[in-house]
């Protein structure tokens, strides 16, 4: 029976009902955590706008930038398009001058061949020429001294007459018209009539005059010819000079252009690679940029969907609950909760016990029923979880662990029994949780109500109060076999 009353003691001094002071009731504990459900929701329903409102900020800007990159890239890309235009147009116009350029070179080259081959045999006519008007003058000389002393001695020049005039008539550079008076001459002179012993012999005097008239006059017309086939040489060597001179000029200018067109050609090459190079990086880069955004764009319109999808459903839970605690919270449920469920600290400990075992209120019922079909047409479980709240007995808890502790303390195998290994085990049940164990051990903890178990068997059950103490004792610490 000591035991028994331990465990009565135990239970009314350290429940953490009975500990409070406060006037509580189960309808008071539904309505403070409906109202701490509203605060949470409107601070939740707030603090969802707030990063909203910076996720939004965040969108805003983010897509700002992103469109204006791809503008960038996109003016870019227009850009370098033209530039490559540009460059291959370039490159094809540098091949063609090229070609061209090498085409003028060659003919260049062959023309200034030709005219060194023409100048070469210009070269040969001249001096086999000049060398003729040379031998027939030098003819010509000879034989006008010969001419000059016959008169004295025929016989004696005939021979050498005849070797000049022959000289002089077969030069490639005689006239015709003076070719056949030296025939005619020479027949002269080689006449068999003609005899120096003959007296006729001395008449050839009075014919020499013409000859040596007509020698005269061909020494002067060889001389001439000479000089102008000699002017004739230097114009066409001063000719072949500007003309080697300006083809080599050519040449030279040519060759400068098209070393320079070939520079530039390379360049624009150069150019044209890493154009197309940065014009795939900015296609590539803008392409990224571009799905990024509509990534963005999906990911702030699903978000924004879901920001107003959330703050519907929290308006709604707001009001849900509000509606609910304006019911639970009238006066005549409140007046008929305190009628029919009074506080704790206004009770007595029969009254408390009996609330162990009390179901929830009608107004408890009402209002998680009204909360429950709030939920189910919103689909709202946060009102869903208030609801079963409301609904569930406050005491549930309460009473598994009370029976939970009575259940292992009045256990009859004393082997088992809690407590069989000392008071400790007692203590660290979860009903002592918040207990201070060094001042219930030293009895420094005053329970709200003592009971006076002397007379007073109102708060045990029926059954036992029938039985006497003895056979009570006997049933609770008789040890199991």
């Amino acid at each position: 029976m000591a035991n028994f009353a331990l465990v009565t003691m135990l239970l009314s001094a350290m429940s953490p009902v009975f500990v409070s002071g406060t006037a509580v009731t189960p309808i008071q504990k539904v309505l403070t955590m409906m109202e701490e459900m509203k605060a949470k929701g409107i601070k939740a329903k707030k603090d969802e706008e707030v990063a909203f409102s910076e996720f939004s900020q965040f969108c805003t800007n983010t897509k700002a930038n992103k469109q204006k990159a791809i503008d960038a890239g996109a003016a870019k890309i227009e850009k370098l398009d033209a530039d490559i235009a540009t460059e291959n147009a370039d490159i094809e116009a540098a091949t063609a001058d090229i070609a061209e350029l090498d085409e003028d070179l060659g003919r260049w080259d062959k023309d200034k061949k030709a005219a060194t081959d023409v100048r070469k045999k210009e070269q040969a006519d001249y001096a086999a020429t000049h060398q003729d008007y040379a031998d027939t003058l030098d003819a010509v000389e000879r034989a006008l001294i010969v001419i000059k002393k016959m008169p004295q001695n025929v016989a004696q020049g005939a021979s050498l007459i005849q070797a000049h005039l022959d000289k002089v008539a077969s030069s490639p550079v005689m006239p015709v018209e003076a070719r056949h008076a030296l025939v005619a001459l020479l027949a002269t002179v080689q006449s068999p009539n003609l005899d120096v012993e003959a007296p006729e012999a001395y008449g050839y005097e009075s014919q020499s005059d013409g000859v040596i008239k007509m020698l005269e006059e061909l020494r002067v017309r060889f001389r001439s010819e000479k000089t102008d086939l000699e002017k004739e040489e230097m114009s066409n060597k001063a000719a072949y000079e500007q003309i080697m001179q300006r083809l080599t000029d050519q040449i030279e200018l040519g060759e400068q252009e098209v070393s320079q067109r070939t520079k530039f050609r390379a360049q624009r090459k150069e150019d044209l690679a890493e154009d197309t190079g940065d014009l795939k990086e900015t296609q590539r880069i803008k392409a990224e940029d571009e799905k990024y955004l509509e990534e963005l764009n999906a990911l702030c319109h699903s978000k924004s969907q879901q920001f107003e999808d959330r703050q519907k459903l929290r308006a709604e839970e707001i009001e849900a609950l509000s509606q609910a605690i304006d019911i639970i919270g009238s006066q005549a449920v409140k007046g008929s909760g305190e009628k029919h469920l009074p506080s704790l600290a206004q009770q007595d400990a029969g009254a408390s016990f009996a609330q162990l075992r009390s179901s929830p209120s009608p107004a408890q019922k009402r209002v998680a029923s009204l909360l429950a079909e709030r939920a189910r047409m919103i689909h709202s479980p946060t009102l869903a979880m208030i609801a079963q709240k409301a609904q569930d007995d406050p005491f549930t808890k309460v009473k598994k662990m009370i029976q939970d502790l009575i259940v292992k303390l009045l256990d009859k195998n004393r082997k088992t029994r809690l407590g069989a290994n000392g008071i400790d085990e007692i203590l660290n049940h979860p009903w002592f949780a918040d207990i201070d164990k060094e001042k219930l051990i030293a009895k420094q903890l005053d329970p709200p109500y003592v009971p006076q178990t002397k007379d007073d068997l109102a708060y045990f059950d029926k059954n036992l109060v029938k039985q006497s103490a003895t056979e009570v004792a006997d049933t609770m610490l008789t040890p199991s076999q």
